[in-house]
């Protein structure tokens, strides 16, 4: 049996076409027609751009939106995507404090006073 060969474009558009509908990587390479180990390989080695950008570790699912997002537009989608991550980033650990800090005054509040 004789080994298949990609091209890279085929690659990318695949891996975006993937990412973009949010399928699972094991349906979606019997879709296209291969392994999943292969189609893994893919989106990591296509994706990994995104992950380096963001820095941070999530979901599986989170991942492939982020990977979708680097592989999709130019250079100042990217960048614009990159800022408003970290502008999520950063208010989503603001409202997290804000929630351990109610739960604490809430706590705080109910003990009797002498």
């Amino acid at each position: 049996m004789s080994r298949r060969n990609f091209t890279r474009d085929y690659k990318i558009e695949t891996v975006r076409q993937i990412v973009g509908r949010g399928v699972s990587a094991s349906q979606a390479a019997r879709e296209v027609g291969i392994r999943q180990n292969v189609l893994s390989r893919w989106i990591k080695e296509f994706g990994i751009a995104a992950e380096k950008a963001n820095g941070a570790k999530s979901s599986g699912k989170q991942k492939s939106a982020r990977r979708g997002a680097a592989l999709v537009g130019n250079g100042a989608e990217l960048t614009e995507v990159q800022r408003l991550r970290r502008e999520l980033h950063r208010i989503t650990s603001e409202r997290d404090t804000l929630k351990k800090a109610i739960v604490y005054l809430a706590r705080d509040g109910q003990q009797p006073v002498a």
